[in-house]
């Protein structure tokens, strides 16, 4: 038996077949966008790249000078261009005499003093000379009653001041007098030498390391320069 498709079969076929496929699609739109709900205006939304994140950058360390010499060019000393002083500084040592003299860079060695001024003892007085600083320490007790205590004394040393088991300076020159100290704290003027230091005791001087006698004569100096060779600093020390 064969069966032969109306006129009117031929011409419904179609538009229920569209009308499955619709209903197909509209049941699996919902499963393929999940339960996000409708951000209102998202279509007309514009979206910004995200930049891509990028790390911090290093910031340039600056290390601080101690000091400008300014004559015709600047020399900035670094602290690892002053580390030969700082080095020579952390070995203790003594310098004893009937009068000392020092000349220091002032730069470098004004944050640097302690001065021992008992009242009644030791005078001090600054004055100024050709823009340097004079500090004279005397002492104005009876002569009998001179000792290292009771002297005019001062200590020349770096930030590390701590005293040993026995109270003495771990660190830097202690200067005594037995009757006066004169300093002269000078601005620097030679950028080949940008660092000076020199002592010089007279009378009866004797000069040590903590409890050792390393010389005695009416004269003694110790002194020192930092100077550059080859590119690099170095301090030269001096014992006359």
């Amino acid at each position: 038996m064969v069966c032969m498709a109306t006129p009117a079969a031929s011409y419904l076929a179609p538009p229920m077949r569209l009308c499955v496929c619709l209903v197909a699609v509209l049941l699996l739109l919902p499963a393929c966008r999940g339960n996000r709900l409708p951000v209102p205006g998202a279509a007309n939304a514009v979206r910004t790249p995200t930049p891509a994140t990028r790390p911090a950058a290093t910031p340039k360390v600056n290390y601080p000078t101690k000091f400008d010499v300014v004559r015709d060019k600047n020399v900035r000393l670094t602290p690892r261009a002053l580390g030969p002083v700082d080095r020579w500084l952390k070995q203790p040592q003594w310098i004893i005499g009937e009068t000392v003299d020092v000349y220091a860079s002032r730069e470098y060695f004004a944050s640097m003093l302690t001065f021992n001024v008992r009242p009644g003892l030791v005078q001090k007085r600054e004055t100024e000379f050709q823009g340097d600083t004079i500090i004279t320490l005397t002492y104005v007790g009876a002569s009998y009653a001179t000792n290292a205590m009771r002297a005019p004394r001062v200590h020349i040393g770096g930030e590390q001041q701590r005293p040993d088991a026995r109270g003495r300076p771990s660190t830097g020159v202690t200067v005594t007098a037995r009757k006066a100290i004169r300093i002269r704290m000078a601005k620097t003027k030679d950028p080949s030498r940008p660092v000076q230091l020199r002592i010089v005791a007279r009378g009866k001087a004797v000069h040590g390391k903590q409890d050792d006698v390393l010389r005695r004569g009416e004269q003694l100096e110790v002194s020192g320069a930092l100077r550059r060779s080859n590119g690099i600093w170095w301090w030269i020390p001096v014992q006359r």
